[in-house]
């Protein structure tokens, strides 16, 4: 079972590994259930999340390890790098016609790669018109607020990330930065794409999924991951031996 999660609604969850804000709630109650389900049918459950979804999605695989078989992380990342909310600021002040025109032209530019398909931009700007801009603003101040580095780091799921080189929202040093905190994860860089990659590369993302799906399914990422946990310890444990190394008696 392939599970996917786009924007999250409200909510909260376990306060142990992460700052979490309370619009993740519906995700995870979402999540909870399709667990249930899976464990009735005795299914695997591989949890794709986009953006916000894929925070969701790490925050699922965290709190219910044994439930969450892979894990795919689209355009997304553990924490966002603290700077200047003025944009959303300003945005608040404006009136509702204006607040909408500036919205939808900084959206085109923040979300597709210059040369993306005008049908995927189309299609995307659609979707975005039936939210209100400050729905989308409270997502943001949720993303903003998040930190899921510790609950990264912890994440045991074969995983598979994708960033569109493009993306100007979650650029690629975040999805290195969460490659970096998940043992064992696989990085894919899609070129010509931005941060809605799904729209504007659906061929290369549908070929990267199955993929992934089809390795999860054969056990084959399964020791991949393990691999890569074992390869930090034994980074580790080199570490502590050269910098131990000095201290330790010399024999005679």
């Amino acid at each position: 079972i392939n599970a996917l999660f786009g924007r999250s609604g409200k909510g909260d969850i376990n306060e142990q590994a992460a700052a979490v804000p309370a619009q993740f709630w519906q995700g995870l109650a979402l999540a909870a259930m399709l667990q249930k389900e899976t464990q009735k049918s005795g299914k695997d459950l591989v949890i794709t999340g986009h953006s916000l979804g894929g925070a969701v999605a790490q925050a699922l695989a965290g709190r219910a390890p044994d439930a969450v078989r892979g894990l795919i992380l689209v355009a997304t990342c553990a924490r966002l790098p603290e700077r200047a909310d003025w944009l959303p600021r300003l945005l608040w002040w404006l009136p509702p016609v204006a607040r909408k025109v500036v919205f939808f032209s900084l959206a085109k530019k923040l979300l597709f790669a210059a040369r993306a398909p005008q049908e995927a931009v189309l299609l995307g700007l659609e979707e975005i018109r039936t939210c209100r801009p400050e729905t989308i603003l409270k997502d943001v101040a949720a993303a903003r607020a998040m930190n899921l580095e510790a609950m990264a780091r912890g994440l045991r799921a074969p995983t598979l990330i994708l960033c569109g080189r493009e993306d100007r929202l979650t650029p690629p040093l975040l999805s290195q930065r969460l490659n970096e905190l998940i043992p064992g994860s696989r990085l894919v860089l899609v070129e010509g794409a931005a941060h809605m990659l799904p729209l504007e590369a659906p061929e290369q993302v549908n070929r990267a999924v199955l993929a992934f799906v089809e390795s999860v399914a054969a056990g084959t990422l399964v020791r991949d991951a393990a691999a890569g946990a074992a390869q930090g310890r034994s980074a580790l444990r080199r570490l502590l031996g050269w910098l131990t190394s000095p201290f330790r008696p010399r024999r005679p």
